[in-house]
């Protein structure tokens, strides 16, 4: 093997150390001869490996203190030429974000990869490595109901992949995101429900979900005398025939006029068949936009899904100012009424 293969192969064995966390931050590396005994390759390789981790800012070398992982390496911003979009499912709603993805990405030349993660096959972590190694730094990342480690984003960061997410939360100055801007969405359906002072919010049962916790903390704001029924998250996947007898019984009592709210496009055309099966005609109002429901009047918050995709873009094109400390992006949607 060559110098320049075998170097090669040694930076990117002790890139993926750092990134899988083997070598943790503020902790020492092993030194140069354990490196080169378990590597079977000599010191120079070694130390050529190691040289442009030091010049990135992921290794720190002080003299008669060894060498230290940091994890704060500035980005870089270059025109994504590919862009990974990678999700635990292949759910509707992701589809159509992608496709304006794939609009805004190709006007400057670049394309858009689709690539699934779960739990059981390939891990986020794993899915994250596999587009590193093949040359992939720009990724946006959907968890819908999966949870992401902080930790996992800041190592990817710092060896040079840049993340974003969509519709999760998480304080990391390494890791925008961009979302719906939710309280304003639920205040826009509240509004053009006449600011009722009492109705009914249909959530989900999953505190793990920034997007869904925001709209449910703005009902509670905006409506506080209303009331709030959480559906099992189990039951998200399912066809409406599951939801609709959980929601059948909760929905009897309600007296006519009293508004409700759906948290998603879920809740709120199970809430709409439910009150057609009572034949109930309270109003309804939900984010997201809901199929047409014969001799109903719906309030939807329509995702802004093209300009979430445009800022996108922007953010994996532009540094971000100082200023805009958690980098988390809010895009009002549109009341439109069906």
């Amino acid at each position: 093997m060559d110098h320049s293969t075998a170097t090669e192969k040694a930076r990117l064995r002790y890139r993926e150390a750092i990134y899988l966390g083997q070598w943790p931050e503020g902790e020492k590396i092993p030194d140069e001869r354990s490196l080169a005994r378990r590597d079977s390759i000599s010191r120079v390789t070694v130390r050529s490996a190691l040289k442009p981790l030091e010049k990135a800012g992921l290794l720190i070398r002080r003299q008669g203190h060894g060498t230290r992982v940091r994890l704060n390496a500035p980005a870089t911003f270059a025109q994504p030429r590919l862009i990974a979009a990678v999700s635990p499912g292949n759910h509707s709603f992701f589809g159509e974000f992608i496709r304006h993805l794939e609009q805004h990405a190709a006007k400057t030349g670049g394309l858009v990869l689709y690539k699934h993660w779960s739990l059981q096959s390939l891990p986020l972590e794993q899915t994250l490595w596999q587009l590193y190694i093949n040359g992939i730094r720009h990724v946006v990342i959907w968890p819908e109901d999966q949870s992401v480690p902080a930790d996992l984003l800041r190592r990817a960061a710092a060896i040079g992949i840049q993340p974003i997410l969509f519709d999760l939360r998480l304080p990391l100055p390494t890791c925008p995101t961009v979302s719906l801007d939710n309280p304003r969405a639920i205040g826009g359906l509240l509004r053009a429900l006449k600011n009722p002072r009492q109705a009914v919010y249909v959530g989900w049962d999953h505190p793990g979900l920034s997007s869904l916790a925001e709209r449910e903390a703005a009902f509670r704001k905006f409506c506080p005398a209303g009331k709030v029924i959480r559906l099992p998250w189990n039951l998200h996947r399912g066809p409406a025939e599951e939801i609709v007898p959980v929601l059948t019984p909760l929905f009897k009592p309600l007296p006519p006029g009293l508004p409700v709210v759906g948290s998603d496009g879920g809740t709120g055309h199970c809430s709409a068949v439910a009150l057609r099966v009572l034949s109930k005609n309270n109003p309804l109002a939900s984010v997201d936009r809901l199929p047409p429901h014969k001799n109903r009047r719906l309030i939807c918050c329509e995702q802004p899904l093209q300009a979430i995709a445009r800022k996108m873009i922007h953010c994996l094109t532009h540094p971000i100012p100082p200023t805009d400390q958690d980098k988390y992006h809010r895009i009002p949607g549109k009341i439109i009424t069906l």
